[in-house]
């Protein structure tokens, strides 16, 4: 018969170090797989959102979230950007953070649109984009209002020559 165990201690320990590997496994195997597709484009970060009320942080979406629980609690906690918007029917909702080398005013102007295996490609909806000047990033922020389907694939685009910058695997949105 197993002994009982004597030290509580351990056991919440082992319990609390067991859930933060979890944790770091899910979020790491959460990000997606992008494809950069021209040398001179570089993605950061990918986020996404699924309903009709969207909050996406730049940058890492669980610290963005308890830095803006801190704030609410009073904390003097310095926030992390992010878009809230809402939209009408149940929608994805993506943001990007990217850079390049390319002119500010084409990359203030990427277009966003998915592919199906089907080869169907249906433009994405604008919500922002917008630059970070201190840094050089720049963020754009889209919506789909139709389902994907596995296989898709996100491709960004520059409007001004249609060329392919990255592509991101839809299996992981």
């Amino acid at each position: 018969m197993p002994k009982a165990v004597r030290n509580p201690k351990l056991l919440i320990t082992s319990a609390c170090v067991a859930l933060l590997a979890l944790g770091l496994w899910a979020i790491l195997c959460s990000k997606p797989k992008v494809l950069v597709l021209d040398p001179r484009f570089q993605v950061l970060t990918v986020n996404w959102s699924s309903g009709t009320n969207h909050v996406l942080f730049e940058g890492n979406q669980l610290e963005g979230r308890v830095r803006d629980w801190l704030i609410g609690m009073g904390l003097r906690v310095k926030g992390v950007p992010v878009c809230h918007f809402r939209t009408d029917k149940n929608s994805l909702g993506l943001l990007v953070c990217y850079n390049g080398q390319f002119g500010r005013g084409e990359l203030n102007d990427v277009i966003a649109e998915w592919t199906s295996p089907g080869n169907q490609t249906i433009p994405l909806r604008s919500i922002t984009q917008s630059e970070d000047r201190t840094k050089k990033d720049f963020v754009g922020v889209w919506v789909l209002d139709s389902p994907i389907s596995p296989g898709s694939e996100l491709r960004i685009k520059l409007r001004t020559t249609s060329v392919d910058l990255a592509e991101i695997i839809a299996n992981k949105l």
